[in-house]
Parts: C-alpha cells; sequence; structure tokens
C-alpha cells in the first residue's frame, strides 16, 4: 500500500488490544481467511485444515462455496464454540442457491459472503492443468484431456449471468436476515449501494470508503500486518488473508511501534502519502 505509518511513540506498551468485532462476533484478529477454491489443489484436506486452524487461533474462516468437501464435512470440523461465515453463488440454476443458503443456517454458519464478481472465471491454465492431471489416468489421449477441459471450464461458468448484484441481494435477504457482505466491490459507488441495501461491501484489490450504517471489508494487496493497520485506520473493519501467526505478530509489532493499545485508535491521522508520491505541480502554488 503506497501509504506511510505515523508513528507516535508514547510509554512502553505491554497489552495490545488486536481483537476485532467483525459483522457481530468476537475474534481474536482483525483479518479473516477468505474463501478459497483452489486450496484444494495444495491438499485434498485443505479446506478442512484451514477450518481448524482458525478454530485454534479464533480468527474468521468464510467458508468457500465450491470446496470439494461436503458442507456437512466442512460444518463438522468447526468447534461448537466456532463461528464460520459462507460463500454464496448465484448458481445459473436459481433453485440451487437458496437450498444451499438454508442448508448453510441449519448447518450453523453465521454470516454470508455474495460473491459478485466472478460472473465467469477466467481460464487459469495452472490450475487447469493441475486439476486434469489430478483426474486423468497415465496414458489418456488428448481428446479426453480436452474433453476433461471444457466441462472444467463449463462449470466455471456455472454461475448466474443475468441477475444484477442488486437484485440478488433483495433476493438473498428474502432467504436469510444474517449478515451479508457483498465480496466484489471496486468503487465507492458500489459500496454506498450496499450500505442502501443493509449489506457490507467486500473491496477486493483496489480503494473504497467506510461508511457509517455498514462495516467495510477487504482482500487483496495485503502482505505485511503494516497493511492491515493501514486498511483499518483508512476505515476497514477487517482484512482477508491466510497466513495467521505471522500476521498477528506483525500486527502486534506494527501496533507497538505506531504507539497504539488497541485497533479502536487507529484513523487516517495514522497515514501519510510519501512525499515522492505527491504531485509536485500542486506542491508549487
Amino acid at each position: 500500500m503506497g501509504l506511510l505509518v505515523v508513528v507516535r511513540p508514547v510509554h512502553h506498551r505491554t497489552v495490545l488490544a488486536r481483537s476485532r468485532t467483525i459483522l457481530g462476533t468476537k475474534f481474536n484478529v482483525p483479518f479473516f481467511i477468505c474463501p478459497a477454491g483452489g486450496v484444494k489443489l495444495a491438499h485434498p484436506d485443505a479446506h478442512l485444515y484451514l477450518t481448524r486452524a482458525t478454530r485454534r487461533h479464533h480468527t474468521l474462516h468464510w467458508v468457500c462455496n465450491n470446496s470439494h468437501i461436503s458442507h456437512h464435512g466442512m460444518s463438522e470440523a468447526r468447534a461448537p464454540s466456532q463461528t464460520t461465515f459462507w460463500q454464496v453463488y448465484v448458481r445459473s440454476e436459481l433453485g440451487i442457491t437458496p437450498q444451499e443458503v438454508k442448508q448453510a443456517v441449519h448447518l450453523g454458519y453465521k454470516g454470508f459472503a455474495l460473491t459478485v464478481d466472478a460472473v465467469r472465471a477466467g481460464k487459469r491454465e495452472r490450475d487447469l492443468r493441475v486439476s486434469i492431471s489430478q483426474c486423468s489416468p497415465k496414458g489418456t489421449n488428448s481428446d479426453d484431456d480436452q474433453e476433461k477441459l471444457m466441462a472444467l471450464l463449463e462449470n466455471l461458468r456455472a454461475v448466474q449471468s443475468g441477475l444484477d448484484w442488486i437484485s440478488a441481494i433483495k433476493w438473498l435477504r428474502e432467504i436469510t436476515e444474517l449478515p451479508i457482505a457483498i465480496n466484489g466491490i471496486q468503487c465507492w459507488e458500489d459500496a454506498k449501494l450496499c450500505m442502501e441495501y443493509g449489506a457490507h461491501p467486500w473491496l477486493s484489490n483496489h480503494g473504497g470508503q467506510a461508511f457509517d450504517k455498514c462495516e467495510v471489508i477487504v482482500d487483496g494487496g495485503i502482505t505485511l500486518g503494516a497493511d492491515i493497520v493501514k486498511a483499518i485506520a483508512l476505515g476497514a473493519r477487517a482484512v482477508g488473508h491466510a497466513a495467521i501467526r505471522i500476521l498477528s505478530n506483525e500486527t502486534e509489532t506494527t501496533m507497538a511501534v505506531v504507539g497504539l493499545t488497541s485497533l479502536d485508535q487507529l484513523d487516517s491521522s495514522y497515514l501519510c502519502v510519501p512525499i515522492c508520491h505527491l504531485d509536485l505541480g500542486i506542491m508549487s502554488r
């Protein structure tokens, strides 16, 4: 992130409050595990391990809708006192999504993320090659591989493209009253619409603006604990990532160096724009 943290050292701090309430539930850290379907390529039980890791560290896991593990299997990996949220796609067969949402509520999920920026996924060739190699026995011909490739691409397109996300919010609200975040917001205009329709904007890779009546969530471009502190200073409620221990330590270190005892003390006054990023024409006026 192209911003610098303003260091304002005070007395020595022995206790740092890095906990954060996200959509009504308090967690130990201000970041969460994003829904990531591709982790199954690293290990067949990767989604289960993510749920177990977040259980151990009292961190939010936003469970991926495209996990190859069943809804029941994912919910059984959750501890009785653990809170997990569920990702939602509006399927091309509209009757499927309400069933998935109702099942998620029944299984104890406490919130939802409606993903709106994946109407058609890109052809990520490395992922496709890995998927084909995992399901194709040695010795199959190229025609078989081509058929499998087309089947995988068709599965990526199994998302409803004719329903705009404002209609989708209204439709989803008729199914559940649990918190809903809209995943894939990339401009302040759509963030404002989220507020108007009772949803929380989830910004992906681009900047946005926080509003008083909703919680802003961010993922993408976050590589350090300092980035998390900067995002919260700009108004974000939480940040999506996967490295729990590393980012926890880096967030605490940044808080201690800046002189904070709680994330609630953060605001934009703790940030500044590097001099090299300033417009010299404006500065000379």
